[in-house]
């Protein structure tokens, strides 16, 4: 997308011939305006499906929280939740759903002291050189205690947060001069392509 500052894509996943994901259209972090969007594989079709967040998809229809937008009395903009619902993965078919459970096996690592097990690894984050922000995302075999260096930033970049989901991992990396970037790849690191980059918004 272009032409349009946002807080970005999250809750990455691919079925089918798509890729589905959350789109975060609000820009800060003191609110959000999340849609649910599918985007063919070559980007070039895209279709808003529905606003909602803390998505999944199973057995073919997508389950998620469903959202509106208000603005309080003071003109701010924000998201209120309306309860569980779902749809086909086309976003037709919506209707509500009281008795599912939306517990996600998603984990967002943000400080060193977590950990993420997905499988037969453990995934966490390391300082490398004794410093105070993450440098090194790590992949430890459960079993054999082998650990591998997944990601590693340079110069003075840290990393923000790593989110463990599914066969996939998306990394936010902090660049100096208040800059940042978001890239994606396989959970043994590879196959990395860069989603998004810009200027940090508090």
């Amino acid at each position: 997308y272009k032409g349009k500052d946002t807080n970005g894509f999250y809750e990455i996943c691919v079925k089918g011939n798509y890729i589905y994901a959350l789109w975060d259209q609000y820009l800060g972090s003191d609110a959000g305006l999340p849609y649910i969007y599918r985007i063919s594989k070559d980007g070039k079709k895209t279709k808003k499906l529905a606003m909602g967040k803390n998505f999944f998809i199973k057995n073919n229809r997508i389950y998620y929280t469903k959202c509106k937008e208000w603005i309080d009395e003071y003109g701010n903009v924000g998201t209120k939740s309306l309860g569980n619902a779902s749809m086909k993965l086309d976003g037709s078919g919506k209707k509500s759903e009281k008795n599912i459970s939306m517990k996600r096996n998603t984990k967002v690592l943000w400080q060193t002291t977590e950990k993420a097990v997905e499988s037969a690894y453990t995934y966490y984050l390391d300082n490398g050189k004794n410093e105070f922000s993450p440098t090194q995302l790590i992949r430890e075999n459960t079993k054999t205690g082998k650990k591998t260096v997944i990601y590693k930033t340079s110069g003075q970049q840290t990393i923000g947060w790593a989110e463990i989901r599914g066969n996939s991992v998306i990394i936010s990396v902090n660049v100096p001069s208040g800059k940042y970037k978001v890239y994606y790849m396989k959970m043994n690191g590879k196959n990395k392509i860069l989603l998004k980059s810009g200027i940090a918004v508090g």
